[in-house]
C-alpha cells in the first residue's frame, strides 16, 4: 500500500524535527525523524500493524523506541494508508481518539 499524510501529520513530523533540534540537537533530532518515517512506511506494507481506536478505520501504533505514536487511517479501496498524526505519547490522552 502507499502511504499518503495529510497536511497535519506532515506539520507533525516537521514540528518533531525542529523540537529535536532544540533539545538533542540535530544528529538526534534527525535519527528521530528518520525511526518516525520509517515506521510510516512500515505501515504501508503492514497495515493492520497498529491497534484500533473508538474511530470507523483508524488505528494508533505507538512508537517502541521514541515517544510518539502515529494515527493512521486504512483506506482498503485506494490501496492507502494514509496518516492523521504523528504525536507526542504524552498527548495521548484518550486511546480511542485522535489528538486535536
Amino acid at each position: 500500500m502507499k502511504v499518503a499524510y495529510t497536511p497535519r501529520a506532515l506539520g507533525d513530523l516537521v514540528a518533531i524535527y525542529e523540537r529535536g533540534v532544540e533539545r538533542w540537537g540535530e544528529r538526534i533530532a534527525r535519527q528521530v525523524e528518520r525511526r518516525v518515517f520509517l515506521e510510516c512506511t512500515g505501515l504501508g506494507r503492514a497495515p493492520t500493524l497498529g491497534a484500533p481506536t473508538d474511530l470507523a478505520d483508524v488505528r494508533r501504533l505507538p512508537i517502541v523506541r521514541y515517544p510518539f505514536t502515529i494515527f493512521y487511517r486504512v483506506v482498503f479501496g485506494e490501496d492507502r494508508v494514509e496518516i492523521l498524526r504523528i504525536v507526542h505519547s504524552n498527548s495521548v490522552r484518550a486511546l480511542g481518539d485522535v489528538p486535536d
